[in-house]
Parts: structure tokens; sequence; C-alpha cells
């Protein structure tokens, strides 16, 4: 079994990041952490520390009318992260793929209807 500490963030499509940013930040207090621009849209993690993260990926009026509303996946905080792909194996569960973000390291999978989670090894996806 795998010890789920938190969630560790929601990850979403989003058609205007600044709007974004500016809703969740006047409504709920949530604070800029990271921001950058990677497979050719700009994204923002916000959130409050040690409680709860988004990560916002502007998508566009257009491609935002092409799908239903949908969060893209989930992250939980996992416990002990080393051996987590061996452990995940021997409960029958496919990797999907894993990351090196620099800060903190990521394995995905997939749960049986399809949605993608992401386990993370530092809450805040090392933001930290």
């Amino acid at each position: 079994m795998i010890t789920v500490t938190g969630v560790d963030h929601i990850n979403m499509n989003v058609k205007n990041l600044e709007q974004s940013k500016k809703f969740y930040g006047e409504v709920f207090g949530f604070e800029l952490r990271e921001e950058g621009f990677r497979d050719g849209g700009n994204w923002a993690i916000i959130g409050v520390p040690d409680r709860i993260y988004l990560a916002l990926y502007e998508v566009g009026d257009a491609k935002m009318a092409e799908q239903d509303l949908q969060v893209n996946h989930f992250g939980f905080h996992v416990k002990d992260f080393e051996g987590l792909k061996e452990r995940l194996e021997t409960l029958g569960v496919r990797v999907d793929h894993s990351w090196d973000y620099g800060r903190s390291r990521s394995i995905y999978i997939e749960d049986p209807s399809g949605y993608e989670i992401e386990l993370s090894e530092k809450l805040g996806g090392g933001l930290h």
C-alpha cells in the first residue's frame, strides 16, 4: 500500500492564465509560487504553502471550446518515494512515466477510468 500524506496539487487547463491567477489570488488568497513556459504554453503554480497548489496551464479559448471542462490530472504527495515504482509494479499498477523536476521527482500512473495521478516526492513539487 502507498501512504498518501495529502493532495499535492490539481492540474487545470485555463483560458487565460492572468485572469485565473487574479481570480484565485483575490478569492482564495493563492500566491504565485512558480511560472514558466512549456509545451507551447504559459503555466503557473499558485497556492497556499503546505496546504494546496493549483498547476494552471494556459490553453486559450479555442482549445477550451474543443474539450469538455476537465481536470487534467491530480497529484498526491506520498511517503517513502524511494522504491515507489517497484511497489506500484508489485501492486500491478503500470507506471506511465516519471519525471525529475530538479527539486522533486514524480511518477505518473492512471486509475482504472483513465485519470492521470501524479505521485510526488515533495509537497508542492519541490517548490520549497
